[in-house]
């Protein structure tokens, strides 16, 4: 699969394993959008070079957001084209700009906001008891004079 004349000269942009899923990727793409279910050496290259203008983790999630997908084949070119993928690498690469150069969805991100989630969970749980005491302790003899009959 990596012999393909198209990415020969993307090895120092992509790794092997990164390539496998731009040809998952273009192969899924074929199917779902073109009548013939193939794509033209030059229709790929054109499409894989509109991938150039974002960060290469960017462009790998898209793709694989892609290809889990559950696209309906062989409809007649009327897909989710090469445009829905630029679209996901847009929004991803925004997202990751408005966050100053961090992206979101990656296996270190996912993992570091696990263990943040975590403590930010624990920290909240913490406060939520704090004030649940608190609560109890101000409002306690307001409780127990409170009486209601309805």
């Amino acid at each position: 699969m990596l012999d393909k004349p198209l990415l020969k000269d993307l090895e120092r942009r992509y790794a092997d394993s990164q390539r496998t899923i731009i040809y998952v990727f273009l192969d899924k793409l074929a199917k779902a959008t073109r009548k013939t279910g193939r794509i033209s050496p030059s229709a790929e290259e054109k499409i894989v070079r509109s991938f150039d203008k974002y960060n290469v983790d960017v462009v790998i999630e898209a793709l694989q957001i892609y290809n889990k997908m559950d696209i309906p084949l062989a409809q007649g070119g009327k897909g989710k084209n090469e445009k829905y993928v630029l679209g996901i690498m847009a929004n991803r690469q925004a997202e990751r700009d408005r966050k100053g150069g961090v992206g979101y969805g990656t296996i270190g991100e996912v993992i570091g906001d696990a263990e943040a989630s975590g403590k930010h969970k624990a920290a909240h749980r913490d406060e939520g008891e704090r004030l649940q005491r608190y609560a109890e302790e101000s409002f306690k003899s307001a409780r127990d004079d409170f009486d209601c009959n309805f």
